[in-house]
């Protein structure tokens, strides 16, 4: 169970907000400015319900309210001194006009599933949900709140290869291809840059993926994070080379790219790439690709182990390739013959023992003709 505790500034009462079953969702992990807390995920195709528990402290005469309301906002909060703007703003009423006590009460509460915006816990820019109960009473009892958070999977309508020309005009000509340009946030980046043009000794190539956050009307870039660099190329390259790119998004905390959410702001996302000569000198091209958020039950089919059929008649057939003397039918062994060994000189003078013994073995095998019980041994014994 996931609680909220709180008390007013007169220390008059206690507020708990409990989501159903939310022992049982998943949850996520971010930064406040009060440390780390974890939230509670939802979907578009659940509904925001749980319970409201209240009880007031040590009081000597009950609180005469006008009614409990349970207030759901989505707020977009900025770090550039901004003041938060609420985008979304609901309520429903938990009781109407009456009067707390010490006991404990509780107030069933359900939303309608949200499906606008998914939130966003960026660098410098934030979009977080938050539940708040407002007692409506002349008596000064603070607002107390509980954030969770909604994620919302989507798969684009859309998904092409990109190919594309880059590069610095004289200098560096390439063409970029990419298998795709939206990918999941746990996909690879697959492709290959072609060099065109080149007119600087270049000695390594870097690749790098930049998100973008971006505010106002027009859009202004407010902040920039790198995530994982990687080295295409060390060495000289030429005209004519073909680099071969893969990027692993797996891992990198990512988020889906966010278009003009509310007229308010953006989260775009770039390939990068540096071209950097012998001096020291970085060359840059870069193209805008999309990221989104797959649907949570998608089966990875890489990660199937693979099944191979067994043709377990063909395994009979070469049986005898693998299988010792001692394993074969009792027919093959007497109807085999051993490879003989040419004769040297002098072995006709060389004394043989035991060439009685020879004949007495070989009568005693041929009168036990009856064949012998299968071991179980033989890929014969297996086939149904």
């Amino acid at each position: 169970m996931s609680f909220l505790f709180g008390s007013s500034a007169s220390k008059q009462s206690t507020t708990q907000i409990l989501f159903d079953d939310d022992h049982m969702k998943p949850k996520v992990k971010v930064e406040r400015k009060n440390g780390v807390i974890e939230l509670v995920q939802f979907t578009p195709q659940e509904p925001i319900k749980g319970k409201v528990f209240i009880q007031m402290g040590n009081i000597k005469k009950p609180i005469i309210h006008n009614g409990i309301k349970l207030v759901l906002q989505g707020i977009f909060e900025c770090q550039s001194g901004m003041k938060p703007q609420t985008i979304i703003d609901t309520s429903v009423d938990l009781c109407g006009p009456n009067s707390l006590t010490n006991q404990q009460v509780m107030y069933p509460f359900e939303f309608a599933p949200l499906n606008q915006y998914e939130s966003y816990n960026g660098k410098f820019l934030k979009l977080k949900y938050v539940l708040s109960v407002h007692i409506m009473s002349k008596s000064h009892i603070n607002p107390q709140e509980k954030e969770f958070a909604l994620i919302i999977p989507h798969t684009p309508s859309l998904i092409q290869p990109i190919n594309q020309e880059l590069g610095i005009e004289k200098i560096i000509q390439l063409d970029l291809k990419l298998s795709k340009n939206s990918y999941a946030l746990n996909d690879v980046i697959m492709g290959s840059l072609f060099i065109r043009l080149l007119h600087v000794k270049i000695c390594r190539v870097e690749m790098n993926l930049i998100r973008v956050e971006s505010i106002g009307r027009p859009l202004m870039e407010k902040s920039r994070t790198n995530f994982k660099n990687i080295q295409l190329v060390d060495g000289q390259l030429v005209k004519g080379d073909i680099i071969p790119v893969r990027f692993f998004l797996k891992n990198l905390q990512l988020t889906p790219t966010q278009t003009n959410i509310a007229d308010i702001f953006s989260v775009n996302y770039y390939l990068s790439f540096d071209f950097i000569d012998e001096e020291g000198m970085k060359y840059n091209c870069a193209t805008e690709i999309n990221l989104y958020r797959g649907e949570k039950d998608q089966q990875d089919v890489r990660m199937l182990p693979p099944v191979d059929v067994v043709d377990l008649e063909h395994l009979a057939s070469v049986s005898h390739l693998y299988l010792g003397d001692s394993d074969r039918p009792i027919e093959e062994q007497e109807n085999s013959q051993p490879n003989e060994v040419p004769k040297q000189e002098g072995d006709d003078k060389l004394p043989s023992f035991g060439d009685d013994f020879k004949e007495e073995v070989y009568e005693e095998t041929k009168q036990d003709d009856t064949p012998k019980k299968s071991t179980g041994n033989n890929v014969e014994d297996f086939i149904f």
